[in-house]
């Protein structure tokens, strides 16, 4: 391994909970490997946990699923249960996974299940209840909008792909409207072709056609949408990142050309281990609807530059663990910046950070994060309520910062 100084911090992303989660669900369709065999429970995104427990608990009858704050965990295994005949089983979750859009699944799933006997029922926010006889008939298809989230049309996909092991024929899922964070989808159908599944495709339509044994299940990656916290960390901190795998296909993975378009680069000195270098200028442009968990690390680095930063098509951002579009003007405000808000467009002019700062982070993993890159970033010490919110994701997100040596002083509630 190439060295430099007198050391090499090496900083470790968690694995992709976005991928972990598709291949769970998959793995139990198809019957297949342990997806998580040989990982620490305690380094588990509390999401990744939510599918496991959650697809448990369908497998052994149980009456209760607790998403907690999950929103692709819910949205996923609510597909799975009423496609699971002989469940009955109620879904609870915290107020703010209530108040996330959710009816475009619902309408769909009610749409093509009623008339097959499934029952989806909702009293207020919570429980949602799902209850699918012991026999369920053929289905054909689903017909959903992804205008909200790619998720309802993923959670359908991976729906489809346990009819077409249980039918033996094909299922289509139609997509209305256009398709945000179309990544996430694609990813989806990536992980598909990946463990066996045939599929046809065209402009709003994704058909299974058959499936087959893969040789050999798929294994989870890091997680990139970690990494975007941890290359500009690694910037600053000149440490390294491990687990950066430009091969793998993920939303986030945009991280590396927004961070070249304002001087930094990669250089990697070992198998997906690299360091960060150059020296920052310019401006960032940037689509949220691309790669919305990039924007709360990006908007972090914005404050660092000299020119104002633009983010397009921030809607998507509101309908996340917290109103992120709300919560990242809150950190830019905190830091000394202004930002202004055209339609979907915001702007982040950066300013004079003060020498502290503190921050809520509402108990939203993505901005905690951000908060501490920003301090880092701008060498400003930091109070931060709602620390252990990172739990959700990357729960040692708080070990590998330390791992920097950084001076910046932390109180972490």
């Amino acid at each position: 391994m190439e060295t430099w100084g007198n050391a090499v911090i090496v900083l470790t992303p968690p694995l992709s909970k976005s991928d972990a989660q598709r291949a769970l669900i998959l793995s139990d369709i198809i019957s297949g490997p342990s997806v998580l065999a040989g990982i620490e429970e305690a380094s588990l995104p509390s999401d990744v946990r939510i599918v496991r427990d959650g697809l448990w608990a369908l497998r052994n009858q149980k009456s209760v699923i607790q998403c907690h704050d999950g929103g692709a965990p819910f949205r996923f295994l609510l597909t799975q249960a009423a496609l699971t005949p002989g469940t009955k089983v109620q879904f609870f979750g915290t107020q703010r996974l209530g108040e996330r859009p959710q009816q475009p699944l619902l309408d769909a799933l009610r749409k093509t299940l009623n008339s097959r006997g499934v029952e989806i029922r909702q009293e207020g926010l919570w429980p949602i209840e799902v209850v699918t006889p012991e026999v369920l008939g053929p289905v054909d298809g689903f017909v959903v909008s992804g205008a909200e989230s790619s998720q309802f049309a993923s959670s359908l996909l991976l729906g489809a792909a346990r009819l077409v092991v249980r039918q033996r024929h094909p299922v289509r899922v139609v997509l209305k409207d256009f398709l945000a964070s179309p990544g996430y989808f694609e990813m989806t159908c990536d992980w598909l072709k990946r463990t066996g599944f045939v599929l046809e495709r065209d402009a709003d339509e994704v058909q299974i056609e058959t499936h087959h044994v893969p040789n050999e299940f798929p294994s989870v990656p890091g997680d990139w949408a970690s990494l975007t916290y941890l290359l500009p960390l690694a910037w600053k901190t000149q440490s390294a990142v491990n687990h950066v795998s430009l091969q793998v296909e993920h939303p986030d993975k945009r991280i590396v050309e927004a961070l070249s378009s304002i001087g930094l680069s990669l250089h990697f000195f070992a198998k997906e281990t690299a360091r960060v270098v150059g020296s920052l200028s310019g401006s960032l442009n940037f689509d949220c609807a691309l790669a919305p968990d990039s924007v709360p690390a990006l908007v972090a680095v914005s404050l660092a530059l000299s020119k104002p930063s633009t983010f397009f098509n921030t809607r998507i951002l509101q309908f996340k663990e917290s109103d992120r579009l709300e919560g990242v003007q809150r950190l830019a405000k905190a830091l000394g910046a202004q930002t202004q808000i055209d339609s979907e467009k915001l702007t982040v002019i950066p300013g004079h950070p003060p020498a502290h700062f503190e921050f809520d982070s509402f108990n939203d993993h993505r901005l905690a994060m951000a908060a501490a890159t920003a301090s880092v970033l701008l060498n400003v010490s930091m109070k931060l309520t709602g620390s252990d919110c990172v739990k959700k994701s990357f729960p040692n997100f708080w070990t590998e910062l330390r791992k920097t040596e950084s001076q910046i002083d932390f109180i972490l509630n």
